[in-house]
């Protein structure tokens, strides 16, 4: 039995195929390559959007081919059907095969009949959107990338204050201190006291100084890196519920009240004029009893200030105990628009460091020092000479990264600290030997400095019903030499002395004042070496990082490379199941596919259901009479035709001379063509009449 070249009579389309799914790979490769990236500049001969309009273009060609070729194939089948079609379905199916309008008119013919023949119309149809779609699928976009050429800092502080400042060796406030003070306590959010950051393109990120880990490689707000800094911190302690209140309002006096908190603190309303908020020094908090963490008792005894705050406008009564102290704040940092954003992730109350006295631990782990005084009382205000100190774990050094429970290689430079734990009720000393660059101090006098400053001339004060703001102990009309007490009194009270204050209130307040005061220390007075020192501001200064650029990215836009994917995959699905459908009619149906000589060979095999309606004759013998053994294929026939010369001739030129020419009848071509090829040495060629 006769087994036909399906595979052969199909290669073309399969390399088409190959080819097409090749070319969308590589559009979609080359979208996903430079996706966030800059737009390639290829010269001015070619762009990315020429190159991705040059592939489509080739894409649509390859589908619309294989397409063409499946309908051309389609329509052998279908009049392979047991029931007879219209012959004008062949002109439809040529049609079909031949372009877009062509498979819009096709569609209605197969419809519901030739699911096959349907499919590849529409991929015919619906190809001229490929181009369209891919130019769609390449978008553009403003995208953040590393610059290589311009660098970013922000500071961040080692020793406060640092080397390179004029700080007097006493404790004495100096005019720079107090302007700075005043100034975070008046206006804590103001441009004076925001972060003098190192950002060209306004958007900027910073390496980790705690994990060693690397910058991302795109800007994003996720993209935040951690650092430490010498800070100070706030920690407040709502007390309301230890206030007690006596008098009684009368018609005479409707302001009659009295409240008191256990350590003395007392706020009496007699008259309109009377106080409705005061403020006041509490260095000594054991009043507060239960109310006194373990966190809080370590955070006032080394406070810079532990203020105690009352009103009587609110209701419910606000009373809160408010302590700034010396700290090592963490920050997680970004920059993104020009504008500074950063998030606190963790602080470390700093301790005093003993190391430089004498000391010793008992039976119970308790630190014993020579202070000459009383330790129980000892604290900012009395601490002229040990310095407070926090360490920073893990700490990053060049790659390595320590952690407390490792063993310090040689050549790193370290300090021996021996750090007081106030945090419980008998306080403890803690040994340890770190880094230098993971150790974060501040000066025993700058401390004391800023406290006594707090102390006598900030956080003491009160207020009347009328928003007038005086210093304790001052009246109102008397005489007073300095008002700058006024002013800082009156920066808390003013806003507190309210009907809507609460302890929350209360809390932001004194904690943008201590975030005020950190930045101070980080752009004004801090630095990697102590005071009294020729270091000058250094790069280890800085937390170093990245400047993103703004430029124009590439932006694949996925869902329009949808359609296009699509029709390359229907198209590799219709052809393998067409070959695989001709493969299993090997022996009885050949690939013609848009060839029209089956027509003319094998006109006699058409059978109309008139069969006057045709009147050709069947004929399955050669010139010869011998038997032609199944059917020619497509490139059998074009062979064939090669060799048979034809003409047509119309009624209106018909002439003698041409009927000399030619057969006085019509032969078939199939009796013609057999003669050529049973006989291959004839030279003679066939004349055939149409």
């Amino acid at each position: 039995m006769r087994s036909y070249h399906i595979f052969r009579s199909w290669a073309l389309e399969t390399l088409t195929v190959a080819l097409a799914i090749v070319l969308i790979a590589s559009i979609s490769g080359v979208l996903a390559f430079y996706n966030g990236k800059p737009v390639p500049n290829w010269g001015n001969n070619l762009n990315l959007n020429a190159l991705l309009a040059l592939l489509s273009t080739i894409l649509r060609a390859l589908l619309v081919i294989i397409a063409a070729q499946i309908i051309s194939q389609r329509k052998w089948d279908w009049y392979s059907a047991k029931e007879p079609r219209p012959l004008a379905d062949l002109q439809q199916f040529d049609y079909g095969s031949r372009g877009a309008y062509g498979a819009m008119l096709l569609v209605p013919t197969v419809l519901s009949k030739d699911h096959i023949t349907l499919t590849a119309a529409l991929v015919l149809l619906t190809s001229f959107l490929v181009g369209p779609c891919v130019q769609q699928a390449s978008g553009i976009a403003p995208c953040s990338l590393p610059s290589s050429n311009i660098s970013a800092s922000l500071p961040f502080a080692h020793w406060v204050p640092g080397g390179g400042i004029d700080f007097p060796e006493t404790s004495i406030p100096q005019p720079e201190i107090i302007a700075a003070i005043i100034s975070s306590v008046v206006s804590p959010n103001g441009i004076e006291n925001q972060v003098n950051m190192t950002c060209p393109t306004g958007n900027c990120t910073f390496g980790d100084l705690i994990s060693g880990r690397s910058q991302d490689k795109t800007f994003n707000d996720d993209n935040r890196t951690a650092h430490s800094t010498v800070g100070m911190c706030n920690i407040c302690t709502d007390v309301a519920s230890l206030v007690t209140q006596a008098g009684i309002p009368t018609s005479e006096n409707p302001w009659l009240k009295s409240l008191t908190l256990p350590n003395g603190f007392n706020l009496s309303i007699d008259s309109r004029n009377s106080s409705v908020a005061m403020m006041r020094p509490t260095p000594d908090l054991t009043w507060m009893t239960r109310l006194l963490t373990d966190s809080a008792r370590e955070a006032s005894r080394w406070a810079y200030v532990n203020a105690t705050l009352l009103t009587s406008v609110s209701i419910p009564i606000t009373a809160s105990v408010c302590s700034l102290y010396p700290c090592m704040r963490t920050y997680t940092s970004i920059i993104k628009d020009n504008q500074l954003h950063e998030e606190e992730t963790q602080s470390e109350i700093m301790r005093i460091d003993s190391a430089s006295r004498s000391a010793y631990l008992d039976e119970n782990n308790t630190a014993h020092f020579n202070f000459g005084g009383d330790l129980e009382i000892f604290n900012a205000h009395s601490n002229n000479e040990s310095g407070y100190a926090s360490i920073k774990a893990p700490c990053q050094v060049g790659e390595r990264t320590f952690h407390m429970e490792d063993q310090l290689p040689e050549g790193i430079k370290t300090t021996n600290l021996s750090l007081l734990d106030f945090g419980k009720e008998k306080p403890t000393s803690i040994n340890i030997t770190w880094p230098n660059q993971c150790i974060y101090r501040q000066d025993a006098k700058f401390v004391k400095a800023i406290a006594t400053v707090m102390n006598a001339d900030i956080f003491d004060g009160y207020c009347d019903d009328f928003r007038i703001c005086m210093k304790n102990g001052v009246s109102h009309g008397e005489n007073y030499d300095s008002y700058m007490s006024n002013v800082g009194v009156g920066s808390i009270l003013r806003s507190l002395a309210s009907n809507e204050t609460t302890h929350k209130t209360v809390t932001k307040i004194f904690d943008s004042i201590a975030h005020a005061m950190t930045n101070r220390f980080r752009f004004q007075y801090g630095s990697t070496a102590p005071a009294g020192t020729t270091a000058e501001l250094s790069i280890s200064d800085l937390v170093q990082g990245t400047a993103w650029e703004t430029k124009v990215c590439v932006s694949m836009r996925t869902e329009w490379l949808l359609l296009p994917i699509g029709l390359t995959f229907v198209t590799f699905i219709l052809s393998m199941w067409t070959i695989i459908t001709n493969w299993q009619h090997r022996h009885s149906i050949p690939i013609w596919k848009e060839s029209i000589l089956p027509i003319l060979f094998y006109g006699q095999d058409i059978a109309p259901r008139d069969a006057k309606a045709l009147p050709i004759l069947p004929s399955d013998k050669d010139t010869s009479g011998d038997q032609v053994e199944g059917l020619m294929e497509a490139s059998t026939m074009a062979a064939a035709s090669r060799k048979i010369m034809v003409t047509f001739r119309f009624d209106g030129e018909k002439t003698h001379a041409m009927d000399d020419q030619v057969m006085s009848s019509t032969v078939s071509l199939l009796d013609q063509d057999s003669t050529p090829l049973s006989r291959q040495n004839s030279r003679v060629s066939s004349m055939v009449e149409f």
